[in-house]
């Protein structure tokens, strides 16, 4: 993207729109895109603000939706309380999102300092992270086991799927780092994380073997390979991650 193209058009295009130009100066403005072809941009207002001007003229949901300009633009009006909210509700996929967002503008380093008070929050929540993560991944294989010898295929392509999805988010967990949403985790664990290329390279053979015995072996190999990168972070003992049956809640 072109940094200089995106802030033009903010204070160029939006600056202007007659709904924003009174309190826009007063937000923080980010763009959160992934591809060229469109621009997701965020803004966000004090919370008075949002609900007294924003909220009574046109709504909880406003959205400006430009095609007129290249790439496309979708620009989304929020509180700083909403944003407060998604980090509570997402904690891990907002840090990656809002963490590797472009800030245009931030009045009063406003998001910044949110962002800063969530990355401390999820630093503190790691481990519990990680454990619910393994404990779901170990349940998901053991599911994997019965729905293998009963043949329901739908069912295993889902939990296989499941499971390799967790494996990722483990990578970046294991790491103390927020992962992506489901779209970008394959390719970003690859890139960002020291364990998600070769965690991903199983993955990809165990989602696509079709013989019983082979999903089962592979599904060996990927919770092998995640016991192993968690004994390296030393938050677990062995009793845990060996008879992780007896911490079901």
């Amino acid at each position: 993207m072109n940094e200089k193209e995106v802030r033009k058009y903010v204070f160029r295009t939006l600056y202007k729109k007659p709904i924003l130009k009174k309190h826009i100066s007063q937000s923080s403005i980010l763009l959160i895109a992934e591809e060229d072809f469109i621009w997701d941009i965020m803004i966000f207002f004090l919370d008075d603000v949002f609900r007294k001007y924003f909220v009574k003229k046109v709504g909880e949901c406003f959205v400006i939706d430009d095609h007129d300009y290249d790439p496309w633009v979708f620009t989304r009006i929020k509180s700083y309380g909403w944003l407060k909210e998604d980090f509570l509700r997402r904690s891990s996929i907002a840090l990656w999102v809002f963490g590797n967002a472009l800030i245009v503008q931030d009045e009063g380093d406003s998001f910044s300092i949110i962002l800063k008070e969530h990355r401390a929050r999820f630093a503190e929540l790691v481990p519990d992270f990680l454990r619910a993560k393994y404990i779901e991944l170990r349940s998901e294989r053991h599911n994997l086991r019965y729905v293998s010898v009963k043949r329901r295929l739908v069912a295993s392509k889902i939990i296989r799927a499941t499971i390799v999805k967790l494996c990722l988010e483990i990578c970046f967990l294991s790491e103390r780092k927020p992962y992506p949403y489901k779209m970008l985790l394959p390719e970003r664990s690859a890139i960002e994380t020291v364990n998600g290329k070769k965690i991903l390279q199983i993955g990809r053979d165990f989602l696509r073997a079709n013989n019983d015995n082979l999903i089962i072996e592979l599904s060996e190999s990927l919770v092998q390979e995640i016991v192993s990168i968690l004994r390296i972070t030393k938050l677990f003992s062995d009793s845990f991650l060996d008879k992780w049956w007896f911490h079901l809640t």
